[in-house]
């Protein structure tokens, strides 16, 4: 159990919201505009185990045209992730 939410406004969004006034399956769409408060609070609800984000996949860098793959499968059941790693003391950067 749980809520799905969504920040996309597509049909199948709607249909879910529609959907869980009857079951117990919960949705809601949620329109946000990325302030620093509001991020700060998803990451200490993400910390406090309040919030679970869903991540299909997580790539290295090196690794982003198999990422653009499957983002472009329309198979992801959550989102892609591209991991980038600071660059090691001492090494140079390009």
């Amino acid at each position: 159990k749980g809520t799905f939410v969504s920040t996309v406004i597509r049909s199948h969004v709607f249909a879910a919201v529609l959907k869980s006034a009857l079951r117990a399956q919960r949705a809601k769409l949620v329109v946000v505009r990325s302030r620093r408060q509001d991020l700060l609070t998803l990451a200490h609800w993400i910390e406090e185990g309040r919030l679970r984000p869903v991540i299909d996949h997580a790539f290295d860098f090196g690794q982003m045209a198999e990422a653009m793959v499957r983002v472009g499968s329309k198979h992801a059941r959550g989102k892609v992730v591209i991991r980038i790693s600071a660059p090691e003391a001492g090494k140079a950067t390009v």
